[in-house]
């Protein structure tokens, strides 16, 4: 099988190796004793799968439709990102942001987390507030945004860090 190394292309191939997988897990030899013969492991293997097939279709739409204009790469990490913020409890609607807005937030707050530990240190963040100021933030600017975003001041998550930019943009918007 050979994929394209286009995200359309990419996504087909998820799907075709999964219909592969499903398949061969399907018409394997049942062994006498082995876990085919309980109905219970093969009920959560199905389940599983589906669980599977819904993610895979979920990241398929994604890549597809492709909501932020940018790097296909800074799009898959951002929609990751923001299926984690989601699981722990972040909803961008309540911030008043649409789906490409948050695509945006999230993929600039990925592109500044050079650990990869979804949270952002006071270099990363005074990184991140400069290029989207466009004007050069201090150190010492970024450790009190720090602060005043995370009581321990040693990181923010996406989720605390969009809810800030988003109120920041917003009293930006009406002092103008």
């Amino acid at each position: 099988m050979r994929c394209s190394s286009s995200w359309k292309g990419a996504s087909r191939c998820l799907e075709m190796m999964l219909r592969y997988s499903l398949t061969a897990a399907r018409s394997r030899p049942r062994e006498k004793d082995g876990p085919w013969r309980n109905p219970v492991q093969a009920a959560q293997r199905m389940q599983a799968s589906l669980e599977t097939t819904r993610l895979l279709s979920q990241v398929r739409s994604a890549l597809v439709s492709q909501p932020y204009e940018s790097g296909s790469e800074e799009t898959l990490g951002a929609f990751f990102a923001l299926q984690a913020a989601e699981q722990r409890g972040f909803d961008p609607a309540s911030l008043h942001i649409d789906e490409k807005e948050a695509m945006r937030i999230a993929a600039a707050f990925k592109r500044y987390d050079a650990d990869g530990d979804d949270a952002i240190n006071a270099a990363e963040l005074r990184a991140l507030t400069s290029e989207l100021t466009r004007r050069e933030v201090s150190m010492e600017e970024a450790e009190e945004e720090l602060r005043a975003l995370d009581k321990s001041g040693k990181s923010v998550s996406l989720e605390q860090w969009a809810q800030w930019w988003t109120t920041q943009s917003v009293e930006a918007d009406q002092a103008r």
